[in-house]
């Protein structure tokens, strides 16, 4: 998955780096799963920006997600993330989510 825009935005309504000039931001999504059984799905992705600066620059992950019976599933995600900034601080993020359809 690719989003980017065809243009730079005009600095009074998008300019993150605050230099003066608008930005022109983009982003990318990959993922790939794969079902190891009927009940546990497993998944890798990578994703990344350029422009959107309260983002991480690269963002990696891992997820899993397991029936736990008809209708109910617990899924696991943990990602690690890099900004592309003067401290080039990163981020660690680990999510758990139970979902019930219904």
């Amino acid at each position: 998955e690719y989003l980017g825009a065809t243009d730079n935005f005009d600095a009074a309504d998008y300019d993150g780096d605050l230099d003066g000039t608008g930005d022109e931001p983009e982003a990318f999504n990959v993922e790939l799963a794969y079902a190891a059984s009927e009940t546990l799905e497993l998944a890798v992705r990578y994703e990344g920006n350029d422009d959107l600066f309260d983002l991480p620059e690269k963002q990696y992950g891992i997820a899993a997600s397991y029936a736990l019976f008809d209708n109910v599933s617990l899924a696991v995600e943990y990602l690690e993330g890099e900004y592309d900034n003067a401290t080039d601080d990163k981020r660690k993020s680990a999510t758990a989510q139970i979902a019930i359809e219904f």
